[in-house]
C-alpha cells in the first residue's frame, strides 16, 4: 500500500506531535546556528511551534534536544547498539547516524567510561544534544514514555562490563567482521551460495569447509551490520580447524583446511584469504557477506551422509541442487531440469552422455536417488524401480519429464506434480 502524502499542515502536526512526545521524560529543546562545524545558541528552551518555525526560517539553524538533568549518556553506532542491547530509555539520532543511552547520572560512571573507552564508536557524555532538522527529527524507544530522567536505571557493573568488553573488541577488530555469540550447531546458507553449489563438483572436504565459513560468518558481526563487503572475517585458525571431520587420505588437519579454502576461492565463493603473523584465518567474501543476513539455516554436518566413495563430489552437488531447488524462493513444485543438463553443467559428467554410456549413467541415478530419499529431499513412493538404460534414452529424449522419476518431497509433506 502506497504510503500518504501528507500536506504541510498535516506535517507540521506530526512533527509536533513527535517532538512534544520527545519532551515527556525530562527534555528541552534549543534552536541552534552550525557555521563552520561550530554550534551557536539562537534561542534556548523554546516552545515546539517556535522551534519548528525556525527551522522553517533557516537552513543554517539545527534543533537539539537536551535532558533538562545531567545523565550518563552512551553515543554509540548501529553495531555497538545493537551488541550492548540496553535496557533503559534511548534514541537515535538520524543526524548523526548514532543512538544515544541514557541512565542515571553518576559522575564516578561518566568519567571512568570517558577513561577507559577506546574505540571512536562507544562514548561517555554527562549531557549530550541529539540534533536534528525537520526531516530527521530524533526516533524514540518503545518505551519512551516508561521513562524520567530523574528515575533512569543505574549503570551497574554488569552494564559497565558489557560497555567496555564491547568497546574493547570495537577496538582490536577494527576493519573486521568478528565474532559476536556462541556458535550453535546452524548456520545461514544463502540461496545465492546453495546454488553456486549446486553446480560446482568440488571435494567432500571444501564442503565441509564451507559449512565452518558459514558458521563463522552466522555468528559475527556482519548478522548486525553487512554494509561494507569487502571488510573480511577474522578467526582464530587453530579454533577452525578444530573438530572439523575429513574424508579421505590422512593429511595435516591444516593442510586439508588450506586447499579447502583454495578450491572455495576458484569457485568465486571465497574472494581472499591468509593466515596472518599471529594465526589468525583472514578472509573476505563479498558475494557470501551481502546475502549472509538471510534467514535459510542448516545444521553442521550437513554432508556426513554422503558415501565416502570416489562418487561423493558429485553426489553433494546433487544434493545441494535438491536443497536449492526446494528451498529456493520461487518455490519450485518439481524438478525443471533435464537430465542432459544435470548431467553435463551440474555434476560434470559430460563424458558419459558423449560416450552414450547409458547403463553407467542409469547406474548413478540409482544412486542419486537413493541419498536424495535418504536426505529426505526426494519421495520414496512411486520410485521402487530401478533406472535402466531404456530410462535414460527415454529422459534424452524427453527433455521436462526428470521430475516423473526423481520427486520432490516438500518440506510441508506433500508430494510434487
Amino acid at each position: 500500500m502506497a504510503r500518504k502524502q501528507l500536506n504541510k499542515q498535516e506535517l507540521q502536526v506530526q512533527n509536533e506531535k513527535k517532538l512534544n512526545k520527545g519532551r515527556q521524560p525530562g527534555f528541552r529543546y534549543d534552536v541552534s546556528q552550525i557555521y563552520n562545524d561550530e554550534y551557536t545558541t539562537v534561542k534556548a528552551d523554546v516552545s515546539t511551534e517556535d522551534l519548528l518555525y525556525n527551522l522553517d526560517y533557516n537552513s543554517q539553524y539545527v534543533g537539539e534536544m537536551y535532558p533538562k538533568e545531567q545523565c550518563v549518556c552512551i553515543v554509540c553506532d548501529e553495531l555497538s547498539f545493537k551488541l550492548l542491547n540496553p535496557k533503559t530509555l534511548w534514541a537515535y539520532e538520524p543526524y548523526f547516524y548514532q543512538y544515544v543511552v541514557f541512565y542515571r547520572f553518576d559522575e564516578y560512571d561518566v568519567k571512568y567510561l570517558a577513561d577507559n573507552l577506546v574505540s571512536s564508536r562507544i562514548r561517555a557524555y554527562p549531557c549530550y544534544a541529539l540534533t536534528f532538522t525537520k526531516t530527521t527529527l530524533p526516533k524514540f524507544c518503545p518505551k519512551w514514555s516508561d521513562y524520567k530522567i530523574t528515575n533512569l536505571p543505574p549503570l551497574s557493573s554488569n552494564d559497565m562490563e558489557n560497555i567496555l568488553s564491547i568497546d574493547n573488541d570495537l577496538y582490536n577488530y577494527d576493519g573486521y567482521y568478528f565474532q559476536i555469540n556462541y556458535f550453535s550447531d546452524k548456520y545461514r546458507i544463502p540461496e545465492a551460495i546453495c546454488g553456486i553449489m549446486a553446480k560446482s563438483v568440488i571435494p567432500i572436504n571444501a564442503r565441509v569447509v564451507l559449512e565452518k565459513v558459514l558458521q563463522v560468518m552466522s555468528h559475527s558481526s556482519a548478522i548486525i551490520d553487512n554494509s561494507n563487503l569487502e571488510q573480511p572475517y577474522y578467526y582464530d585458525f587453530k579454533t577452525f580447524c578444530k573438530n572439523l571431520s575429513f574424508t579421505g587420505r590422512k593429511a595435516k588437519r591444516a593442510d586439508i583446511v588450506l586447499s579447502s579454502l583454495d578450491e572455495l576461492t576458484k569457485i568465486g565463493i571465497i574472494d581472499s584469504f591468509c593466515i596472518d603473523d599471529d594465526d589468525d584465518l583472514v578472509f573476505s567474501s563479498r558475494l557470501m557477506t551481502k546475502h549472509i543476513r538471510q534467514q535459510i539455516k542448516r545444521n553442521m554436518g550437513y554432508y556426513a551422509q554422503i558415501p565416502g566413495t570416489k562418487q561423493a563430489p558429485f553426489i553433494a552437488t546433487f544434493i545441494d541442487y535438491l536443497w536449492w531447488i526446494i528451498n529456493c524462493p520461487a518455490c519450485y513444485e518439481k524438478i525443471t531440469i533435464s537430465l542432459e543438463t544435470l548431467f553435463s553443467r551440474n555434476l560434470g559428467l559430460t563424458r558419459l552422455l558423449t560416450e552414450h554410456r547409458n547403463g553407467e549413467i542409469a547406474k548413478i541415478l540409482n544412486l542419486l536417488r537413493k541419498v536424495g530419499q535418504d536426505y529426505g529431499l526426494l519421495e520414496t513412493s512411486q520410485n521402487t524401480q530401478d533406472f535402466t538404460s531404456a530410462d535414460v534414452k527415454y529422459l534424452l529424449l524427453h527433455r521436462t519429464e526428470l521430475h516423473t522419476f526423481l520427486q520432490l518431497k516438500r518440506p510441508n509433506g506433500k508430494e510434487s506434480a
